[in-house]
């Protein structure tokens, strides 16, 4: 039984992690499941961000002065963008950046992997 405002992990994300040449990072997974956990909730975690929408079509809205809250360890910076654009690439996340202001959401593969389990 799902916990309202739970983020279930789909199974891809074992694939993409495991395999020879992986897809994507642990780094990757842990922006994942904050950026979902803000859109579940509807709410950003994220100092000066805010979530827009309802159900799927919710946003994670971060603008100029909104923080990720990551202060990179010393040789081990992390990429927001970069990442975000990954996690998109893999279908995992919507994004677009545009003057600065990032836009995020539920991408396709994410969403078609809840609605398969449910």
């Amino acid at each position: 039984m799902k916990e309202p405002g739970a983020v279930a992990l789909p199974a891809v994300l074992f694939e993409l992690l495991s395999m020879p040449d992986p897809k994507l990072t642990y780094s990757d997974l842990g922006l994942l499941v904050a950026v979902t956990v803000s859109l579940e909730h509807g709410r950003s975690i994220f100092p000066g961000g805010l979530v827009e929408g309802a159900e799927d079509e919710r946003t994670l809205v971060m603008g100029r002065g909104a923080s990720t809250g990551y202060h990179a360890a010393e040789g081990c910076p992390m990429d927001v963008s970069r990442t975000l654009k990954r996690l998109a690439e893999q279908g995992l996340m919507t994004f677009s950046e545009q003057g600065g202001e990032r836009r995020i959401g539920f991408g396709p593969r994410l969403l078609e992997a809840w609605q398969a389990a449910s």
